[in-house]
């Protein structure tokens, strides 16, 4: 790995593995507060971090649509590897 991790990309990559994560909790659990531009940077380190669009009430009781962001098995690995996880 030619890049060190911060504590900053430790937080968010532990939270990534826990799956189905909202930028919004990714931002808040590990004080991300650009989230978009934290995860280019981590697609462009070699992660795909899929997206799926789920359907929900906002706090207004509107219809939107929010992003669940997870892991895939082989990121699974490759994050696993840059936190020293077995």
């Amino acid at each position: 790995m030619s890049w060190r991790i911060t504590r900053r990309d430790h937080r968010g990559l532990v939270e990534l593995q826990r799956g189905g994560v909202t930028a919004m909790s990714v931002s808040i659990s590990a004080g991300i507060s650009n989230f978009s531009a934290w995860l280019f940077e981590m697609r462009r380190r070699g992660l795909e971090v899929p997206c799926v669009m789920v359907s929900m009430l906002n706090r207004d009781g509107m219809k939107c649509r929010v992003g669940h962001y997870s892991l895939t098995p082989t990121d699974r690995e490759k994050v696993r590897a840059w936190l020293g996880q077995k």
